[in-house]
C-alpha cells in the first residue's frame, strides 16, 4: 500500500498556555526549525505578536504524536517560538505596521488584555498520525511550506 495514501491527519486547536501546560508536563515537545525563522528577536517575530494582539489568525503548525503518546510540534515558521520568547520578555516589539502604538513594548508592559490575547492565541495544528513513516510525514511539511 502507498504510504502516500495512507497518511491520516486531523485537526486540532489548543490556545497557546495549554500548549505551555502540556511542554511543562512532558507530554508535548517543541522542535523548532531554526532554518525557518529568519530574523530571531527581530522584526519577523514581532510581527507574529502583532497579528496575535490584533485579532489575526497566525500560521498553522504540524505535529506528530509518537508511539509513547508525546505530541512533537513542528514550528516551522517560528509562531510559537516567537510567543514563548516574547512572553519570557526576551525581546521589544519593533517593526509593526497595524499597532503601531505598541512599538518598544515587551510582553510584561502589555495591558492584562494585551496579555490575555497572548496567553489564549488559538494555535490550529494538524496533527500527523504516528502510523505514518517518517519520510511521509517530513515531506508533507516541507511541501507544506
Amino acid at each position: 500500500m502507498d504510504p502516500i495514501t495512507t497518511v491520516h491527519t486531523r485537526v486540532d486547536k489548543f490556545a497557546y498556555w495549554k500548549l505551555v501546560d502540556l511542554v511543562q508536563k512532558g507530554r508535548a515537545k517543541f522542535d523548532p526549525d531554526p532554518c525557518r525563522i529568519t530574523d530571531p528577536m527581530g522584526v519577523d517575530y514581532s510581527r507574529i505578536i502583532e497579528r496575535v494582539l490584533v485579532g489575526l489568525p497566525v500560521r498553522l503548525v504540524y505535529a506528530t504524536v509518537g508511539h509513547e503518546g508525546v505530541m512533537t510540534i513542528h514550528d516551522n515558521d517560528g509562531v510559537i517560538n516567537a510567543l514563548n520568547m516574547f512572553h519570557m520578555n526576551m525581546f521589544e516589539l519593533t517593526g509593526l505596521q497595524l499597532a503601531k502604538e505598541l512599538e518598544g513594548k515587551r510582553y510584561s508592559r502589555l495591558l492584562p488584555i494585551l496579555q490575555n490575547r497572548i496567553d489564549d492565541c488559538p494555535i490550529v495544528i494538524y496533527m500527523i498520525d504516528s502510523v505514518d513513516p517518517n519520510d511521509v510525514r517530513v515531506k508533507m511539511l516541507k511541501d507544506a511550506l
